[in-house]
Order: structure tokens, then C-alpha cells, then sequence
């Protein structure tokens, strides 16, 4: 029905309604259609700025909201639905600070998603279940918490192009670029990416971890490279010590004629501790240790969607694409 019925679009709340100066800044304020809340909602409106009733949030009942708002569509006028029935000027600037979170020139894309595990008795891995959340959860957050997160990593060009080692040798060992392993650590080895609002490890150094490249095969046509490494990432939280100390293991393959990169797998898999917090630095959800597992892949043609930018450079993207050590 989603996609059939209506035009879905994902808006960042507070960056739209409160800083983005430009026309979709414009329509967001004009309709209200979004609210700031740690939890989001969801509202329909239509090309002429119409919203249709008050919002609502995800969970169960968001099918028969749809429906509901569906009859309000079809009780407009027709002059109102018909295609081309509004014309959608176009916009005369994009604001500066939207514009600096645009995907960078020939920068690689991958796909990461964030997932709670839990352990079986023998300590083997099986999928989160009610039972692993705090007293009280309901099923059908539960379920929400177990699925899977989805963001997404860049790795701008210069970076990239510097794991590519330049003499290739097999079984030959290379560091990774320092601006690499700290995006990682400070960006995607994150247990509240998803959860919450809150982040953690921003703070990382690179001594956090230790990654290396190690050539497996060489021919003239393809590179293929083997990344493995660990983390021990630690930071303060208000109920103790916040943790996640994953093992991280890659498969990566290189087009040595097209010069580009054909696989970018990537998994970290650990124990956290006291993560995620929620916007109060309260710890949700899990109060107890368990297994987190991080998994990344190459996104080679990205799609609209797939060129939104990585929930670690919403407040800085130099901060993210240029990562510092700090002393």
C-alpha cells in the first residue's frame, strides 16, 4: 500500500523545521508534518501543503491510520488529485547546511546494519526475544528492538584509494589509514546507532583498536584483501562504564582495471555493556551484557535513498569525513 498510495519520505525533525532555510525547510514548517521527538511520528500531507489529520506514530494501527487517511485524500477535490493538479516550484537555493551532507564525489558507500543478539544457554548466538529486554517490554517493541538498524558509512575517495596497497604482495600485511579506523570506531561501532539518540565512543582514538590488511590473492585483473582486527571501546555513563569490545573480520575486493571496489564485507560481533542509552543517558532496553553483531556491505550503484548521509555526520561532516586523532 506504501508504495502504491503515497510518497514515502524520511525527514530529520529538528534539522527541518529548525535550520534548514530553504524551500523543502519551508514546506516541512508549513505543514507541521513532522514533530521533534525521540521517538518520530508520521503524518501525510499533500503536494499543496494540505496535511491531512494529526499524526501518528509507528506500531500497530498504522494500517488502518493509512486507510483513514486515504478517505481524506479521496474527499478532496478532484481539480486537488489529479496529476499535475499542483506544480511544485522549483527551488531557488538549497541551504548550505543541507548541501554539505550530499554523498562526495566518488566516495564509497556501504550499507551497515546494527543487531541485537542473545545468548543460548551453551553460549551460542541466536536472535534477540522478549525475554532478553527489561521487564515490562512489549512484545511489539520487542520485536522492534530485534530487528535490524540500518545506516550508512562513506569512505571518501583519497581514503579508499589508500587501501589499496600499491606493490601488492601475497600474504603481505598493511595497516589501515588512521582517518578509517577512526570513523569506525567513533561512527559505526556503535551499539545506540538505531536505538536511540544518543551516541557513543565519539571520543575514540585510534589505539582503541588495532586493524590490518592482509593481501590474500593477486592477479591482473582483481586484489583481494582480508581485514581483521578488535576494539575495546570504552566510554563514561551514568550507570557505570559503557563497553563494546567486538572482534572485526572483512572481505574486500578491488577491480585493479576499473580501479573500484567489488565487495566491502565487513563484521564486528562483541559483548556491550550498559548500551544503548536513551536521550537522558539512561540505559535502555538491555541492562545486562549481550552479544551485538555489526554487519557492513558494499552499496556499488546507490539509489536516492542509499546516498542519505551517515547518522554520524548529521552534526559535523567534516568531523566525519576528516576524523582527527585527538590528543
Amino acid at each position: 500500500m506504501l508504495q502504491e498510495k503515497f510518497v514515502c519520505v524520511a525527514l530529520d525533525a529538528r534539522k527541518e523545521r529548525g535550520e534548514y532555510k530553504d524551500a523543502d525547510g519551508d514546506f516541512v514548517r508549513a505543514t507541521s508534518c513532522v514533530t521533534v521527538t525521540a521517538s518520530g511520528s508520521v503524518a501525510v500531507v499533500t503536494a499543496n501543503a494540505k496535511a491531512l489529520g494529526p499524526y501518528s506514530g509507528p506500531g500497530v494501527g498504522m494500517e488502518k491510520w493509512l486507510y483513514g487517511k486515504l478517505k481524506e485524500w479521496d474527499a478532496l477535490p478532484a481539480a486537488e488529485r489529479k496529476p499535475g493538479g499542483v506544480t511544485v516550484p522549483k527551488p531557488e537555493k538549497v541551504d548550505p547546511k543541507r548541501a554539505a551532507l550530499a554523498l562526495p564525489a566518488d566516495a564509497l558507500v556501504v550499507r551497515v546494519f546494527n543487531r541485537h543478539l542473545g545468548w543460548n544457554e551453551d553460549k551460542s548466538l541466536r536472535y534477540a526475544v522478549a525475554a532478553d529486554y527489561l521487564p515490562g517490554t512489549g512484545a511489539v517493541d520487542a520485536e522492534r528492538y530485534a530487528m535490524a538498524q540500518n545506516d550508512f558509512m562513506w569512505i571518501p575517495r583519497e581514503e579508499w584509494q589508500a587501501l589499496v596497497p600499491a606493490q601488492p604482495r601475497t600474504n603481505a600485511v598493511h595497516p589501515v589509514p588512521v582517518s578509517f579506523a577512526l570513523r569506525l570506531f567513533r561512527f559505526h561501532l556503535d551499539p545506540c546507532r538505531g536505538f536511540t539518540e544518543g551516541t557513543a565512543f565519539t571520543n575514540s582514538k585510534a589505539s582503541a583498536g588495532q586493524l590490518t590488511l592482509t593481501v590474500q590473492t593477486v592477479t591482473e585483473t582483481t586484489l583481494s584483501l582480508r581485514l581483521e582486527g578488535a576494539a575495546k571501546l570504552e566510554q563514561p555513563g551514568r550507570e557505570g562504564p559503557a563497553t563494546f569490545e567486538p572482534a572485526l573480520l572483512g572481505f574486500l575486493e578491488y577491480d585493479r582495471a576499473q580501479k573500484i571496489f567489488t565487495r566491502f564485507d565487513l563484521l564486528a560481533l562483541g559483548t556491550t555493556v550498559n548500551l544503548p542509552t536513551d536521550a537522558n543517558g539512561k540505559v535502555a532496553f538491555r541492562k545486562t551484557p549481550y552479544p551485538l553483531g555489526i554487519a557492513a556491505e558494499l552499496v556499488a550503484h546507490p539509489t536516492p535513498a542509499e546516498r542519505l548521509h551517515p547518522r554520524g555526520a548529521r552534526d559535523n561532516v567534516a568531523a566525519y569525513l576528516e576524523p582527527k586523532e585527538k590528543r
